[in-house]
């Protein structure tokens, strides 16, 4: 076969892609991932696709350049099943999310947000968790004051009062309220 693929490109165009791709921040995708970096790397790839202004074919090509070892094997299952290879970018997300995003994980991370507790986490380390569950549960912060109560429901009992005082103030500078606290409690503790 020549420098052109089956539908007329070449192929230092499409590596050319997949160097950009690389260079923006672009990784592999493994399929052996938790629900949460899965989604991180579907945030990420889309990104830089939009970033790069690609064609729905390029960025589905990208993609499944994209996948190694268990999501690779996965992949060439499902061109094996399509030969006619008419996959458009849409249709693998949806088919990329039913298999490595089930329901009942999304549920249980759903039901680990609407549970989290700071525990002996530290303030910086609850609000990463925070931020990082809140994506599976977007109903339960619609709006700046339930995300801060939210927030404050699961601090340790010695800052959620402290904090509450400031429940109507933006997440950010509640947040810094907090930092303080935990500050002054670490220094005179």
């Amino acid at each position: 076969m020549s420098g052109r693929s089956r539908r007329g490109r070449s192929k230092p165009d499409i590596e050319a892609l997949l160097i950009k791709y690389r260079n923006l921040g672009g990784i592999p995708f493994l399929g052996n991932e938790s629900i949460i970096q899965i989604q991180a790397w579907m945030r990420s790839s889309k990104k830089i696709f939009e970033g790069s202004k690609l064609r729905d074919d390029q960025k589905r090509l990208l993609a499944s350049w994209a996948l190694k070892d268990e999501a690779l094997i996965w992949w060439e299952t499902i061109i094996r099943d399509n030969p006619d290879g008419n996959i458009t970018w849409d249709r693998f997300k949806e088919i990329f999310n039913e298999r490595f995003i089930p329901p009942e994980a999304t549920e249980r991370l759903y039901d680990e947000f609407y549970n989290l507790k700071q525990g002996d986490m530290t303030i910086q380390e609850y609000q990463n968790k925070f931020s990082e569950l809140s994506r599976f549960a977007p109903e339960l912060i619609q709006d700046p004051l339930r995300k801060n109560m939210r927030f404050i429901k699961g601090f340790q009992k010695k800052y959620e009062g402290r904090v509450l005082a400031h429940v109507n103030h933006l997440f950010s500078e509640m947040i810094q309220m907090a930092y303080r606290y935990e500050y002054n409690d670490k220094q005179h503790g």
